[in-house]
């Protein structure tokens, strides 16, 4: 796979103009002449497209079927389009044609030096592309830390109907979102909602039925947009620290490993002591203080859910120590099946 990164430059659009005729025409409205117009490679169709340079993030060739190959153009916001072609001489060099190529993209757009092929780097300039993207997503962010943080306070009024505790739990993960503005929050927001609704499944009340299927369908929204954010996210810091600024990434959430780690573990600690103290101190008096061992029982919940939730988190932003993510997760999820079980055999 060949693969270019695109920039800026002096030219508005890049016109892509085939024809079975004369083969694939690519004319710039700054560049009076055609490129890869060589008699080996032909079109099936004609296909017209302008699209502007800004929006374009890298052109790839790709080998499509036996004796074909594909232009993949993917845009900013993370859709890609191909454009296929077929190459009549097995023995055609595509890397020569393909320099071709993004040489007039770069003498196009006022550049002198050809692109290295392939480019691991993203130049600065595509800073304020992405930008565009991260300001979008930081907002969200924010509206959602506010929602969370509304609907734990309506928890802590409402307590006859809605858990306190859990309310706590939702206002601590609202507040997170005014020291992080990055995309693995909303990780931590979609898991939050997640496993709002098994606790309401572990209710058996058929009077949450409906709650429970808007957290999953507000869960599987925060979820479908992770991977454009994160994808932009990830060139835009690259992108600033080429331009030789700080890195946008918050410090706050390098300590997400340590933290599920240790969340996961007194959490694990503290559900093995109370299993402990019900089986063999406070048995007989069950019936006296069920409602406070419950209670315990829903607050150790609520930290494995944690503990799994930043594991997470960590592991699928990277940057951090993986080998606490993942037993921090592992201890989390451990400690949640522990306690739905014995949920369920009650």
């Amino acid at each position: 796979m060949i693969e270019v990164s695109a920039r800026d430059g002096s030219a508005d659009a890049l016109l892509f103009e085939a024809n079975i005729d004369i083969g694939p025409h690519f004319t710039f409205p700054h560049l009076k002449r055609a490129c890869l117009t060589s008699s080996s490679l032909t079109v099936h169709t004609r296909i017209p497209l302008v699209i502007p340079l800004k929006s374009i993030e890298s052109v790839r060739l790709r080998r499509w079927w036996l004796s074909e190959r594909a232009i993949e153009i993917r845009y900013v916001d993370g859709v890609s389009r191909k454009l296929r072609f077929s190459v009549s001489n097995r023995l055609a060099t595509d890397r020569r044609a393909t320099q071709d190529f993004f040489q007039a993209i770069e003498a196009a757009r006022g550049g002198t030096a050809a692109w290295k092929i392939p480019s691991g780097v993203f130049p600065a300039q595509l800073a304020p592309v992405y930008a565009q993207t991260v300001h979008q997503m930081r907002k969200e962010i924010g509206s959602w830390g506010k929602w969370l943080m509304g609907v734990g306070i309506v928890s802590l009024v409402l307590n006859n109907f809605l858990d306190p505790t859990w309310g706590i739990v939702l206002i601590l993960a609202g507040l997170l979102s005014f020291k992080i503005k990055e995309p693995c929050l909303l990780i931590v927001y979609g898991c939050t909602l997640v496993w709002a609704a098994i606790l309401n499944i572990a209710s058996a009340s058929p009077s949450v039925a409906g709650v429970m299927g808007v957290q999953l369908i507000l869960a599987f929204t925060v979820f479908s947009r992770y991977p454009r954010y994160d994808r932009a996210f990830r060139k835009y810091a690259a992108a600033v620290v080429a331009e030789g600024q700080s890195t946008p990434m918050s410090p706050y959430a390098a300590h997400f490993p340590l933290a599920s780690m240790l969340l996961g573990l007194g959490t694990l600690m503290a559900l093995c002591g109370l299993i402990l103290a019900v089986a063999f101190g406070i048995g007989p008096h069950i019936a006296q203080i069920g409602s406070v061992v419950d209670r315990l029982f829903a607050l150790d919940f609520y930290f494995a859910a944690a503990a799994f939730t930043l594991g997470l988190a960590a592991l699928l932003r990277d940057g951090g120590n993986r080998l606490q993510s993942a037993v921090g997760m592992g201890l989390g999820l451990t400690a949640i099946w522990i306690i739905l079980f014995l949920t369920i055999a009650r």
